[in-house]
């Protein structure tokens, strides 16, 4: 590459969850080869600092995503951000012109930013598809579905992570769709890590914002079905505890005298201190886009137990990379058999670790993207 490509990167949010962390893998490998990066993003917080450790400029700038969440006052709230949005986007097209990109990439369906500088700068626009919107986040559109529609039809190409997020929410789309894995870390550091054997002290981890939709109560039902037949067993729950659903998850473990037994730690940024100790993952969300979490654990040989629903039956094969359920007499029961049976968890682990290896590397994920870029700048040249 003579001349470094130059590309802007917009993401809504600063806090280290998946759809952050996966755009950090793609910036990170893209700075090593020569990629000239730009990343919007609407506040200072922990993604703006990991950028500047990877030498990655960042421009601080108030924007709001285009999304409400299903009552009277988040619709409200909702038209003022775009309203806002509108009011601030002058600003933002003049600094973005200024750059002058060659590619516009949006980190989310609730960004319509992207789409518009890009149609106003007449440059490609690459849109990453991370979730289902209503299914996973009670979220709509501000300006409704259609409206949303049109803006992903004047994409030029969309990279949805999983297809059957492709199936579900981008049926009407147009333009080329991709189905891309995220990528959670080099082959190098995968290839590294150790089978892991069942211990003594069972940890099962649900890792995730805490919200019904991620499904922390289920995992607590459960756990509460299997405590006292393993009494090594503790519930980890890490993620910022401290709203409503958190306060109640907490009292129901109280009243279920899990207290000690069910752990919430907080939110924890140390991707290896959230895997160190844990022995089986829980991915409980019906409405999983991808999950990286789940994509973490196979890479460390951890086996996870899914619902069987989203994309979580592409990634995990029943009864080889881990075990699906879809009740929580099932998910109990698939708990108890892989704490008990530690050869079938150790042949899990490989299992998994295998897939991993084949599907979300850092170096598969960048390499996929990379070619959208090219091609589609091909196109724009014609």
């Amino acid at each position: 590459m003579n001349t470094p490509l130059k590309i802007v990167f917009i993401t809504h949010y600063t806090a280290l969850y998946g759809a952050n962390r996966s755009l950090l893998s793609l910036v990170k490998l893209l700075t090593k080869k020569q990629y000239e990066i730009l990343v919007l993003v609407p506040e200072e917080g922990p993604i703006t600092q990991r950028l500047s450790a990877f030498k990655v400029q960042s421009i601080i700038t108030t924007f709001y995503d285009e999304y409400y969440y299903n009552s009277l006052g988040s619709r409200f709230l909702g038209m003022k951000r775009h309203v806002l949005n509108r009011f601030y986007f002058q600003a933002i097209l003049k600094k973005i012109e200024k750059y002058n990109p060659d590619i516009i990439h949006s980190n989310s369906a609730s960004l319509h930013l992207g789409a518009k500088l890009a149609f106003q700068l007449k440059k490609p626009h690459v849109w990453h598809i991370r979730e289902y919107g209503f299914e996973d986040y009670h979220a709509l559109h501000n300006l409704g579905e259609q409206n949303h529609l049109k803006w992903l039809n004047k994409a030029t190409h969309i990279i949805s992570i999983s297809e059957a997020l492709k199936q579900a929410v981008l049926k009407q789309v147009e333009v080329p769709i991709s189905v891309i894995y995220n990528g959670v870390m080099p082959k190098l550091q995968m290839e590294a890590f150790l089978p892991k054997n069942l211990q003594k002290e069972i940890v099962f981890t649900l890792a995730g914002s805490f919200r019904k939709e991620k499904g922390q109560e289920i995992a607590l039902a459960a756990f509460s079905q299997i405590a006292d037949k393993i009494p090594q067993a503790i519930l980890h729950l890490p993620g910022d505890a401290t709203n409503t659903y958190g306060n109640y998850l907490k009292e129901r473990a109280n009243k279920l005298g899990l207290s000690k037994r069910v752990i919430f730690p907080g939110f924890i940024n140390d991707v290896e201190e959230l895997y160190k100790n844990t022995s089986i993952l829980l991915m409980c969300s019906k409405n999983e886009a991808m999950g990286r979490v789940t994509a973490e654990a196979m890479a460390r040989y951890i086996p996870v137990i899914a619902y069987h629903g989203g994309a979580n039956p592409e990634l995990i094969t029943h009864e080889k990379e881990g075990l699906l359920y879809q009740s929580e007499a099932e998910l109990a029961t698939a708990m108890m058999m892989l704490a008990k049976d530690s050869a079938t968890y150790k042949k899990m682990g490989e299992a998994a670790h295998q897939r991993a290896l084949s599907l979300f590397t850092e170096e598969k994920y960048v390499q996929a993207v990379e070619k959208i870029y090219t091609e589609e700048l091909a196109k724009f040249d014609d």
